[in-house]
């Protein structure tokens, strides 16, 4: 662990961790790659990692990660161009949106 803070917004005192990056971000691993995707199997493992470090946050350690967003990761690139266009159904309650999900469809290479 490199650092540790609170912020404190709008919804109350957030707790944040900061650590050192473990290995390559997917952005520079799929910079590497040629044509610059990321094979379909090191893509489900990657997001299968990620949703199980997010379970992980919520359940055991009662932390949110909040910011959590495709321009975050580019392996959504895709997926954003086609939200633009037709955009995902949503709703507002209070101050929160909740989308409808949308289909994920990965590229073969």
């Amino acid at each position: 662990m490199i650092d540790k803070f609170e912020l404190t917004g709008p919804r109350g005192v957030k707790q944040c961790i900061v650590y050192e990056p473990l290995l390559t971000s997917l952005l520079h691993f799929q910079a590497i790659l040629d044509p610059k995707s990321l094979p379909e199997d090191l893509l489900k493992g990657a997001l299968q990692q990620l949703l199980l470090a997010l379970d992980y946050l919520n359940s055991e350690a009662r932390v949110i990660h909040t910011d959590i967003q495709t321009k975050n990761d580019s392996i959504f690139r895709e997926w954003d161009a086609s939200d633009a266009v037709d955009p995902s159904p949503r709703r507002v309650h209070d101050d929160y949106t909740i989308y409808l999900s949308r289909p994920f469809r990965c590229k073969k290479g």
